[in-house]
């Protein structure tokens, strides 16, 4: 009768184990975790909806993280619309005024900007990791300010920094650049 119950209530623990209120594990552990006798195999139903939305919006567990237009001239594009980061690896970078040349990669989020320029073509980065996401300057000539902290080698000296659950301002370029952003970390 046991081993008959074991996949639903291996799964109602793996709902359990990746609900936002908990840490993550691995499926893994969740198995090595599970005994039958144990009494903390009881969800009750608010838990386990929860759970099975939380699985459903984030079903790899990694970080989610959107981006969101935060001031007049990037709200003011309607291409820089607040969205999710889908993407591993999200570059931001400037829009190229010439010709595109197919054999250079594009940036996923262009950013238009005429001369002089402040905004490198590949000016930073965000790497969403199963556990962390880090957002990365890429040797630009102006970097990066992340809630008034200056990324970027040639200014500061650190080019990257983790960012935990909570929002946080992104200004491409110097300190009174019109290109600003919200991440939302989730």
């Amino acid at each position: 009768m046991v081993e008959s119950l074991f996949p639903f209530v291996a799964m109602i623990t793996f709902l359990k184990r990746f609900s936002p209120k908990r840490s993550i594990s691995s499926v893994a552990s969740v198995r090595r975790d599970f005994s039958p006798e144990s009494e903390d195999n009881e969800l009750s139903s608010g838990e386990l909806k929860e759970a099975v939305e939380a699985v459903k919006s984030n079903p790899n567990g990694s970080p989610v993280v959107w981006i969101a237009p935060d001031s007049d001239l990037t709200r003011s594009q309607s291409l820089l619309a607040k969205r999710r980061i889908e993407a591993k690896v999200f570059k931001i970078g400037r829009r190229s005024s010439g010709a595109i040349n197919n054999s250079q990669p594009l940036a996923d989020l262009l950013l238009p900007q005429g001369e002089p320029f402040t905004i490198s073509r590949f000016h930073c980065e965000l790497v969403i990791g199963t556990k962390s996401v880090v957002v990365r300057d890429l040797d630009s000539r102006f970097g990066i300010l992340v809630n008034g902290v200056r990324l970027g080698e040639r200014r500061s000296g650190r080019s990257e920094m983790k960012l935990r659950p909570g929002e946080y301002s992104l200004v491409i370029g110097p300190r009174d650049s019109e290109y600003r952003f919200r991440l939302i970390v989730e």
